[in-house]
C-alpha cells in the first residue's frame, strides 16, 4: 500500500522546470476512486487543496509566490485493488518550499 503513491518532501517553484509545482505521483494503472491532498502553512492555514490527481500547487497563494517555508500536507488516497476491494493510503508529513 505504501508504494501506490509518492509524495516529495520538497518542491522548489523557481520557473526553471524542474519540481516547480507539489504534487503526489500514482503507481501507474491505479483504479483510483477519490484522491485529496491539502497543504496548509505552520499555523493551520490552508496554502492548496484539489481532488484531481494531476492537480499541483506552484507556491502561489491569492496571486502572490509564497516565501520560502515549511508547510504541511495531508492526502487521502482510495484505490480498488485487482480483487476489487478498496484501499485508504492516509499519509501526512512536511513540504519544504524552496525558492
Amino acid at each position: 500500500v505504501n508504494r501506490l503513491i509518492y509524495l516529495p518532501n520538497s518542491f522548489s517553484p523557481n520557473n526553471d522546470g524542474i519540481n516547480d509545482c507539489y504534487r503526489g505521483y500514482v503507481a501507474p494503472d491505479l483504479d483510483i476512486v477519490s484522491y485529496e491532498l491539502e497543504i496548509f502553512d505552520r499555523w493551520g492555514d490552508q496554502m492548496f487543496e484539489t481532488t484531481d490527481i494531476e492537480g499541483c500547487w506552484d507556491g502561489v497563494l491569492r496571486g502572490k509566490q509564497l516565501n520560502p517555508a515549511v508547510m504541511v500536507y495531508w492526502m487521502t488516497l482510495r484505490v480498488r485493488n485487482c480483487d476489487g476491494v478498496l484501499e485508504e493510503v492516509f499519509r501526512k508529513g512536511d513540504i519544504h518550499l524552496v525558492r
